[in-house]
């Protein structure tokens, strides 16, 4: 979980209140994939952390099941809508998948059979990048962070690629950003049961339960 710098409230009624360019978000979930293992509970996760941001106001956008040009077509909507607002906020939940000391975020048409497909992928980094006209910003991955062509790595080495990975991460946040993981790098992120939210999803829902939060408290929470 990574925190940049400045302070960063959400509230329902400030946000509300700031017009149209008070806030957008873009919730990605993930959940049948063509090659790869489904996700059940994902299909609950996006939808209800969708709503938890529209109860804040947030003009949302919610997208199941997209392949790698649905996903590319709704970050540059995305970008569109960031630029200006006061506060932008993306969620993905799904398979992610790290390749050379990155994140990335893998469509539902994607097969990670090869490390050649890290070209169809798309890196958390390009998402930050598309958030930076917001004068604040939120960012989630609740995904895997593992290598699924190499398969587990040696402690040695997930301890390796946890520092380089985050600390390339942190060079990409702007002031007043949070970037929150659901695992660690080289990690798999929990499912949680069967008909239930993941756990992560679970705990980031309850932390955005109200009416006003500070959101670099999420990061000592979840």
């Amino acid at each position: 979980m990574l925190a940049g710098a400045g302070s960063l409230m959400l509230a329902a009624p400030a946000v509300r209140a700031q017009g149209q360019n008070a806030g957008v978000a873009l919730v990605i979930g993930n959940s049948k994939y063509q090659w790869e293992a489904q996700l059940p509970n994902v299909r609950r996760d996006a939808p209800d952390v969708a709503r938890c941001f529209q109860s804040f106001g947030l003009k949302t956008e919610l997208l199941q099941d997209a392949g790698q040009d649905a996903m590319a077509a709704a970050i540059d909507r995305f970008r569109s809508l960031s630029s200006g607002a006061n506060f932008a906020a993306f969620y993905f939940a799904g398979h992610g998948a790290s390749w050379d000391q990155d994140t990335y975020l893998v469509p539902a048409d994607a097969d990670l059979a090869t490390p050649e497909t890290v070209k169809r992928l798309l890196p958390v980094r390009g998402i930050g990048a598309a958030m930076s006209g917001a004068a604040n910003r939120l960012l989630v991955f609740d995904n895997c962070r593992n290598n699924p062509a190499d398969g587990w790595q040696q402690l040695e080495t997930q301890r390796a690629a946890s520092f380089n990975e985050n600390n390339r991460a942190s060079q990409h946040l702007k002031p007043n950003s949070l970037t929150l993981f659901s695992t660690a790098p080289g990690r798999v992120a929990l499912d949680g049961p069967a008909g239930e939210n993941s756990p992560f999803a679970a705990a980031l829902m309850r932390q955005l339960d109200g009416q006003q939060v500070d959101l670099h408290s999420l990061s000592a929470v979840l």
